[in-house]
């Protein structure tokens, strides 16, 4: 799903009554919980200083995402040694994100405009193939991830 679809979906759907806030860098969260140890809600901390509470927290924010950086340091906090930071844990280091030396190009091509150029392209064949796979409404857009020759994955 378009990132543009999603918000438009949550803002079809989201009461009116209910505060939205748009240019706003959401820097971490915390969990508040009840006398049971269940969650109750979130205090969303922010880049200029001002905090928010919230029911549902929806992580939709990227690559780099303040939202998951946050629920990972929670979770180490929760079940791993103080002593070990979160990168070097072995329960949480698959999920630090860390610099691997391969770079990606990534496009979108109308499909039109790649049938004009080769009509029998292998995207045209299938449904997924590597690194080319379509997206948008009815198929319109090719999502393409170049990978440098010799490189893998």
């Amino acid at each position: 799903m378009h990132r543009a679809d999603m918000v438009q979906v949550l803002l079809n759907n989201v009461p009116k009554s209910y505060p939205i806030h748009f240019d706003k860098k959401l820097t971490t969260y915390t969990e508040v919980v009840d006398v049971d140890g269940c969650i109750d809600h979130y205090v969303l901390h922010f880049a200029d200083g001002t905090i928010a509470e919230a029911d549902v927290l929806i992580g939709a924010d990227g690559i780099k995402s303040s939202v998951r950086m946050s629920m990972y340091d929670i979770a180490h906090r929760q079940n791993c040694s103080p002593s070990v930071q979160r990168e070097h844990c072995p329960k949480c280091s698959a999920a630090t994100p860390r610099w691997t030396g391969i770079i990606t190009y990534r496009a979108l091509i109308p499909t039109q405009s790649l049938r004009k150029i080769d009509p029998n392209h292998q995207a045209f064949r299938y449904t997924l193939c590597v690194g080319l796979f379509h997206i948008g409404r009815r198929n319109t857009v090719l999502n393409c991830l170049v990978v440098p020759a010799g490189r893998r994955f």
